[in-house]
Parts: C-alpha cells; structure tokens; sequence
C-alpha cells in the first residue's frame, strides 16, 4: 500500500467562505436542478421558472397542491399588486421562460409581460446556483424595466408551503393585517404558529431586520431564506417586507419577501437576492414559539463565525488529507484532541458519494470512485473543513 509524501493543508474550516459551486443537471425537457449533498432543488422553465421541488432526503417541503391551478410550489412577481390586480401575468406565471445552464448556473428570461393597464412593460429574469461550502441555493430575481419611461416598482417572492408549521423572523415595528393577533412578539422575534389561526383566511404583513425569514414544518425540517435587509416603502400598507397569507381551503400557507419600491429607469432593473437553506432542525431543540435555541441555531447559519483565520485560534487543530491528487488511497490526518471524524466525498453534482466515519492517520481506499474531481466535507466536533480532492487513477 503505497502513500505519497505530498501533504495537502485543506482550506481551514469552512474556509470557505470561499464558494464551491455545483454543476447544474437537466432532465433535458425544460427542468433543471441541483443535487447539494442530501438537498435536492429543482426549477421547471416550462412553468414560469417556478420551484416546482425543494428536498431534504427525499422529503418535500413546498406545497405541491394542484387543488387549485398553479398555486403551488415557489415564484416570484411584480410588486406591488395593485399594479396588475390578479391573476399574475402568464409571461410571468405561467408561461415557458428560454435560456438553461451556463457554466454553474441557471438563468431563465421570461417573455415581456405589462402591468399597470400596459403602461408597464416589463421581463422577469431569474438565475439559480448552489454551493456545496454551506449547503445552500443561491436565488437572485431581477426585474428590467422596459417601458419608455421610469417606472416605481418592487420584486416579491412567494413560497407555498403546506398549511401547517411555524414562522418566524426578526420584527421591526408592528405587525398589521388580519392575522396580527396570532403572532407572539417575544425580544424582537415574531412568531406565527399557524394551527393558532388555521381556520382564517387572512394576512399579515411586517417590516422585518437582520435579513432572515424561517419556516419549520411538520416534520421538523427548517427553511431559512437570507437576503439584504430592505425598507417597507410601499405605497400603501398592503405590502411590506414580509407577508404572509393563509387560506385553509387551499391546503398551502404563502411566505413572502419584497424588495423596496424604488423609481426603475429605463432598461434597468430591480433585483432580491436569496439564500435558500433546508435543514432537518436537531433533535434536541423543541419546536416551540419564543425558543431561544432556535433563534441560536438559525443565526449559526446566517451568521457563521468567520473561519478565515487559522484553525489554532479554534480548536487548536488542523485537518489534512494525501496524498492529493490520489491514485485511490488517502490518509486523514487530524491534529489536536479530536475522536471520530465524519468525512464525506461528493460529486460535481453535490452528490454524497462516499460517506464513512474515521479516525486520524486512517487510511481511506476511494478506488470504487471514477478517477476526476470530487470535493470532501469533515465535520470535527462543531467545525466543518471542506477542500477539493483529485483522483488520477
């Protein structure tokens, strides 16, 4: 058994703050998607460009409901409504978008729509990418300006999620609409309980902070969705940054986020940026409105520590693995008081293709794997390290 002496010092812990990007798949009849790790996302451009998947192993979280006719699944449109009443406008809804993969991304184009009796003419665009380095889906909406003129304007992203479950985000000032007396306020958390108010058809809207908004299901798994803090700016009160709609009969709840009204020129645009990410919450924080541990787990998640500078200021440790490029054997190497390490290597695709737990100077033999690029993820205690791995063979 032969080891080279080439040491490969992996990229700190999560070092990542540098981005691994995953490559996009198709199923080559108009959806795309990305495999990160245990979480499947999928977009139908046939559709919309609608979220028509979003999964934890194997377990859904968007409502996929047809009870009534593209009520389902995640989308963005033109804000505000009093723009263009309802229905949306099928280029935007309904209707195929063109475009597909390029490079680690998905970019989608609608076709022209119009608002405000046609006064506003308008293209939706939206661009998708993952990233293996913290298990998350990069969503960017933006909306161009085609009329002749400036036009005032926001963009809205709504999220259909089965009735049932509870929110939560950071509130900044008061809650209004219908559903305002269901939400407990507890040190500057709002929390919606929906089996509190599952036989009312109402809204609720909010000006939210620190740029987060989260929803726990059922079954335990946690949506956080992070993006830029905006301003409720609206013209009126009926929309503001965050909103929430729920209808029983629908069997689905709406969480939504807007962007600031701003004046667009011409040919230019109005973009949300969007981190999307799905977890199974841990055992052993109850699902409970006013949790602090909740609130905790949430912000290690939007709010990482910054792991740039050396592991020594850590955990006194270091991990490294080789040789690396490999011809099928590589040895983990652990510095510091550390037991069992849970490694993992993944695909281009984000795909868990091998998965055991080690212990350091382990010797893993990894020659059942294609010879190509891969990435690895070893969690150690509460940090994770994560770095590219070669096999030549």
């Amino acid at each position: 058994m032969k080891l080279y002496t080439f040491i490969f010092l992996s990229l700190f812990p999560i070092l990542l703050n540098a981005q691994q990007a995953i490559i996009p798949g198709t199923d080559g009849n108009g959806k795309y998607f990305f495999q990160v790790g245990n979480v499947y996302f999928q977009v139908n451009s046939k559709h919309g460009a609608r979220i028509d998947s979003y999964t934890i192993n194997d377990e859904q979280f968007l409502s996929l409901d047809t009870h009534v006719a593209d009520m389902y699944g995640s989308t963005a449109w033109l804000s505000p409504q009093s723009l263009w009443g309802w229905p949306p406008q099928d280029q935007i809804d309904k209707n195929a978008y063109t475009g597909g993969i390029s490079g680690d991304k998905v970019i989608l184009t609608s076709a022209q729509a119009t608002a405000d009796g046609g006064n506003l003419k308008f293209v939706m665009r939206k661009t998708f990418s993952a990233d293996l380095s913290d298990s998350s889906v990069s969503i960017t909406y933006t909306i161009i300006n085609k009329s002749s003129v400036a036009k005032s304007f926001a963009v809205w992203e709504i999220m259909r999620v089965p009735a049932s479950g509870l929110s939560f985000f950071p509130l900044s000032g008061s809650i209004t609409g219908d559903l305002n007396s269901f939400f407990l306020i507890q040190d500057g958390i709002a929390w919606w309980d929906y089996k509190t108010s599952e036989t009312y058809k109402n809204k609720a809207f909010a000006d939210g902070k620190s740029g987060w908004l989260a929803h726990i299901n059922e079954t335990r798994i946690i949506h956080i969705k992070k993006f830029p803090d905006s301003p409720s700016n609206f013209p009126s009160n009926k929309e503001m940054e965050i909103e929430f709609y729920a209808e029983p009969s629908r069997y689905y709840t709406e969480v939504e986020k807007h962007t600031d009204y701003k004046s667009i020129p011409v040919n230019d645009s109005a973009s949300m940026q969007m981190k999307w990410y799905l977890r199974e919450l841990p055992e052993n924080i109850e699902v409970q409105e006013g949790n602090a541990n909740i609130i905790n787990y949430v912000n290690s998640i939007v709010n990482p520590i910054n792991t740039s500078i050396s592991t020594k200021h850590i955990l006194g440790q270091t991990f490294n693995l080789y040789p690396n490029p490999s011809n099928g054997e590589v040895k983990i190497i652990s510095l510091g008081k550390v037991g069992i390490v849970n490694f993992e290597v993944l695909n281009v695709l984000g795909s868990v293709v091998y998965s055991k737990k080690v212990i350091s100077d382990e010797i893993l033999d990894l020659h059942k794997l294609e010879k190509g690029v891969y990435f690895y993820r070893a969690y150690i205690s509460d940090v994770k390290y994560t770095g590219k791995l070669i096999l030549t063979k």
